[in-house]
């Protein structure tokens, strides 16, 4: 059955900005696809626990920093993740949301914050390509943001560093597609539930040719593609869910 491609039932799945927005949505999506959880967080996201033990998943947090974490760290994260759920198959790499001043007043600290996250993600996946190369296979998804692409707000550090996630997406999927392990990133749009997180509007965003606001649901259902077996021929893709905004 095409359905039992999407089942992540026995799969480990380490996800970083898990605690609250899109990694926590994310996390629950795939806990109820069968898969276990593994978060990396700076304070205890206890209501993500809670939702995945109701799963009946295992959950596995990890008290870490990223912005600030060394690559020893980062790379020590990995291998207790691995070693107490004893495998891991998925590494969801989910910036966080920062400020947005203009260029002109952009802070070195901002910045630097921007670079911080960029340079996790790298060497995050990497630690974790190192299992998968062993297991013959595994899936990196990075999850950027359409501010990647030319846009009318101010976002200038965020949307430098999700351009380099997504070039980082396609050399690593290159690198890595002979060892079985497939890397790809979600660039999601307009997502209501962030807007409104925000304090934004709530009316639907202009420019969208869909002309809705994105629900946590169209980012729940592209990160079970890509870490399911159904996405096991995807390498490099970069998978807009924006309703059409970046190709009006």
């Amino acid at each position: 059955m095409i359905l039992d491609h999407f089942r992540l039932d026995g799969r480990v799945v380490l996800i970083t900005g898990g605690g609250t927005g899109l990694g926590q949505a994310v996390a629950v999506a795939l806990a109820e696809a069968g898969a276990d959880i593994a978060i990396l967080y700076p304070t205890r996201p206890d209501a993500i626990r809670q939702a995945v033990t109701a799963l009946k998943r295992r959950w596995m947090g990890a008290q870490l920093d990223i912005k600030g974490a060394s690559v020893t760290q980062l790379q020590g994260a990995v291998q207790q993740v691995a070693g107490q759920l004893g495998r891991l198959d998925v590494i969801v790499n989910c910036t966080e949301s920062t400020p947005r001043p203009p260029a002109l007043d952009y802070a070195e600290s901002d910045w630097d914050g921007q670079q911080a996250d960029l340079k996790a993600a790298f060497f995050l996946s990497q630690a974790a390509a190192r299992h998968f190369r062993t297991a013959g296979h595994g899936k990196v998804i990075n999850i950027g943001a359409m501010l990647s692409e030319p846009g009318q707000v101010p976002a200038t550090a965020h949307a430098a560093t999700l351009s380099t996630l997504l070039g980082l997406t396609r050399q690593l999927a290159n690198q890595w597609a002979p060892l079985g392990i497939n890397v790809n990133c979600i660039v999601p749009g307009y997502m209501r539930a962030v807007a409104e997180g925000e304090g934004g509007p709530v009316e639907p965003p202009l420019g969208v040719p869909a002309q809705r606001w994105g629900s946590l649901t169209d980012v729940e259902a592209a990160a079970l593609y890509l870490a399911s077996p159904a996405s096991d021929y995807v390498h490099g893709v970069a998978l807009y869910v924006d309703g059409g905004w970046a190709v009006r």
